[in-house]
């Protein structure tokens, strides 16, 4: 039998979480926000031990998405004076 028959059924829900709360010390965090946060701080580390540096990846275009540039034929979505 299968084994995921025998598992509780389990109902995901997604949130949006803002970021960067935890820069309020006057803002009590709820769990939530503070798994974003952790979860933040374990991304960091992981981007900057990764040997792939992340520009080197092209950027997927969303139509729905904040701005992007596109500077011979690179997307740019984020720092764009310094891409400039």
């Amino acid at each position: 039998m299968d084994v995921a028959n025998w598992c509780i059924p389990i109902t995901l829900q997604y949130l949006h979480v803002k970021g960067h709360q935890d820069n309020d010390p006057q803002h009590p965090l709820t769990i939530i926000e503070r798994n974003n946060v952790e979860y933040n701080k374990h991304v960091k580390v992981y981007i900057c031990n990764h040997p792939l540096c992340s520009t080197t990846l092209a950027t997927p275009e969303f139509p729905v998405a904040q701005l992007h540039l596109k500077i011979n034929g690179k997307v740019i979505c984020q720092q764009f004076l310094q891409a400039i």
